[in-house]
């Protein structure tokens, strides 16, 4: 047997309720306001949004009903209550019927309440339900139609101005890319088909606004890297003249520096017998010849005729070219200079050596004297030989530094 609530149980319930109902009507007159509200509801929507939101959508047009018939559950459970400041045990049962159920409501209208089993509950209910179910569940649908409509207006309000100004922006880029004369560039060739994936996303975002969110992110991706080409493209053009400009300064650098390891290798073979590493100079016909590096950025300089990218590729390749001299030419001056720099070193330790001597009183002495005129003689002749140099220059730094530790102990002696 089921205990009726007390008389301060049904107040509390029914004021609950109360507040509940008030609370969905100011839901659903606040939702009704919504101008989004009314455009999505008149909205066919597929693809992703229909898949998370389009469940909500459908239930939004049953939400006044069943909020009705849950107000006017309560308004038959106030008007039971106020008939009467200390109902009878009957009244009171049927009270606490209403408030927590389950109540089943016959599909033919209910004597007082005027409710219906369609208005409800639908007039195949096998069971009752109770308020707090029903107000849980209302709840729930309110909220997944109100974060629908918010969903979706967002995403109209991102994305359909987003897509239309990104076809503008790819409307300009093409223009662009046509004034640049780079269609045709890898990277900017994607614009043709570009521009028709955002027409396309921008005609689904009607429908589908929430699932062309990433659609619409990826393709501005696309257009920024894009873009980003354009701007170098436009940037190099607008450098080609100075670039002329650096090319032929280096020109003239590649000539001093091919002249310097050329005279550095008639110098070392005049200065130092036999010399080692040398490396034949660079052939002038490399910088002069009919293919040589000036002929050939003459061309590029008189070519104004022809497209930029077509002048800026060919200073490309004549970049390139002098690069791969430039090594070569310093290569070859390094090698060249080495052997005169090794004389030249090799004399200056000699003279170091017997400054060292002449400071520890050994500037006379014959056996260093011999051996440093040996050195000397190797290293100034002309040409140098730094094959018999270099053991002579060993055996007279030996004999320097054994005389200076000899006289070094005796003066400690």
């Amino acid at each position: 047997m089921t205990t009726s609530p007390d008389l301060a149980t049904i107040d509390a319930l029914l004021g609950r309720a109360e507040t509940a109902a008030s609370t969905m009507v100011a839901n659903l007159l606040a939702l009704d306001e919504n101008p989004a509200f009314t455009l999505i509801r008149h909205t066919t929507f597929d693809g992703v949004t229909a898949a998370r939101h389009g469940a909500a959508i459908a239930e939004a047009p049953h939400l006044w009903e069943r909020a009705s018939a849950f107000r006017a559950t309560v308004a038959e459970a106030r008007r039971l209550r106020d008939a009467d400041r200390r109902p009878d045990a009957d009244r009171t049962t049927a009270i606490g019927r209403l408030l927590t159920g389950p109540v089943v409501v016959e599909p033919a209208a209910t004597t007082g309440s005027g409710l219906t089993g369609r208005t409800l509950f639908g007039t195949d209910a096998p069971t009752g339900v109770r308020l707090d179910d029903l107000a849980a569940t209302l709840d729930t649908q309110y909220r997944a139609v109100a974060e629908a409509v918010r969903s979706i207006d967002a995403a109209w309000q991102t994305q359909l101005p987003q897509l239309q100004a990104l076809v503008s922006r790819l409307g300009a880029a093409e223009q662009r890319a046509r004034d640049l004369g780079v269609s045709d560039d890898p990277t900017v060739a994607g614009l043709a088909g570009l521009g028709d994936r955002a027409r396309a996303s921008l005609a689904a975002s009607t429908t589908d606004p929430v699932g062309q969110a990433d659609v619409g992110a990826a393709l501005t991706a696309e257009a920024t890297a894009i873009a980003a080409r354009l701007d170098e493209l436009g940037q190099r053009r607008a450098r080609l003249g100075d670039e002329l400009a650096a090319a032929r300064q280096e020109l003239v650098a590649l000539r001093l520096l091919v002249t310097a390891g050329a005279r550095a290798h008639e110098r070392a073979v005049a200065k130092v017998r036999e010399p080692v590493g040398l490396r034949e100079p660079v052939a002038e016909a490399l910088l002069d010849g009919p293919d040589g590096l000036e002929a050939e950025l003459d061309r590029v300089e008189r070519g104004a005729e022809r497209p930029w990218t077509q002048r800026w590729s060919a200073l490309d390749r004549w970049t390139e070219r002098a690069r791969a001299l430039r090594a070569t030419a310093e290569a070859a001056l390094r090698a060249n200079e080495a052997p005169v720099a090794a004389r030249d070193e090799l004399r200056g330790r000699l003279e170091s050596y017997r400054a060292m001597a002449g400071a520890h009183g050994a500037a006379e002495d014959a056996e260093l004297r011999a051996l440093h005129d040996r050195a000397h003689t190797a290293l100034h002749e002309a040409p140098a030989d730094l094959h018999a140099a270099a053991p002579a220059l060993v055996r007279y730094v030996a004999a320097v530094r054994a005389h200076v530790q000899s006289a070094g102990r005796k003066g400690t002696a």
